[in-house]
């Protein structure tokens, strides 16, 4: 389990962070402040140090800064350094709920396209609703019979001409 951030240097605005006083992680915590006061960015640290993805970080480097990034952090079993673009090991038992977790792994059908019409169940309760719901499945079946025969016929058309 993380314990605390020791320091952080040269990753997006946090170009020489170290976190006054005794500010030490529990086993749950939530993280908030103001937009750009580097939310995101301590977020990408743990997501790094969790998946062991560079990358993540080295994309993050604070602009106009040729000193690499070096990030410190204490954990229980010791602290785990980034230095030269690199964990020197990895927590992989820790979860971040950011929004990339959301991104991930929520999907909230706000618009219906076609394959999402296609794959819409049909509920209906009631005879009334059953007999209605049986009448607009047929009239649909007989739409696209119609439209189908008519693409025939504008093809054959077309092949006149």
């Amino acid at each position: 389990m993380i314990k605390k951030i020791i320091t952080i240097k040269n990753l997006g605005k946090l170009k020489n962070f170290s976190p006054p006083g005794d500010c030490e992680f529990n086993k749950s915590n939530l993280i908030f402040g103001e937009n750009a006061s580097g939310k995101t960015t301590i977020a990408s640290i743990f997501r790094s140090i969790q998946d062991n993805n560079s990358k993540i970080l080295i994309g993050r480097k604070s602009l106009g800064s040729s000193i690499p990034i070096e990030i410190e952090i204490r954990c229980e079993s010791g602290n785990k350094k980034f230095i030269n673009n690199k964990w020197d090991s990895v927590i992989p038992e820790i979860e971040i709920y950011d929004s990339k977790f959301i991104s991930d792994n929520v999907f909230s059908g706000i618009y219906v396209d076609l394959i999402n019409r296609r794959n819409l169940q049909i509920y209906a309760i009631g005879e009334e609703s059953v007999i209605l719901s049986k009448e607009i499945f047929n009239l649909d079946h007989q739409s696209r019979e119609i439209q189908r025969e008519k693409g025939e016929l504008e093809s054959q058309i077309k092949k006149k001409f």
